[in-house]
């Protein structure tokens, strides 16, 4: 089973992954973020998709908002897949970290991020 934890929501791209319902992937997904209206958007995008009339999805959304974030999500790892779409000064940390600490990443851009 794959379990979603989506890590500081900045972009669309995070949201669109839970645009509809998977079988092989829990209704349960964690997102840890700061407070802002970043993750406020994001959560707002996935409400619509569980209240939208035709096909309405069931996302479950265990939020933890703080500086500290990524420092709760590491050890805490209630997923196995972070889901990564925002800011990219950030992500190529956000993805080093979670590959060191044995998660997969699920990321839009950078592909590279030194030369």
């Amino acid at each position: 089973m794959v379990r979603i934890m989506t890590v500081d929501p900045g972009h669309l791209y995070a949201a669109l992954v839970q645009k509809i319902m998977y079988d092989q992937i829990s209704p349960d997904v964690n997102v840890y973020a700061p407070e802002g209206p970043d993750v406020k958007q994001h959560l707002g995008r996935i409400n619509s998709y569980n209240t939208r009339p035709a096909d309405p999805t069931k996302w479950n959304e265990i939020v933890y908002t703080g500086p500290d974030f990524l420092e709760k999500m590491l050890p805490d790892k209630p997923g196995n897949v972070v889901v990564l779409s925002g800011n990219n000064k950030k992500k190529a940390e956000y993805i080093s970290k979670s590959i060191n600490a044995g998660l997969n990443v699920l990321a839009d851009k950078p592909m590279i991020i030194t030369p």
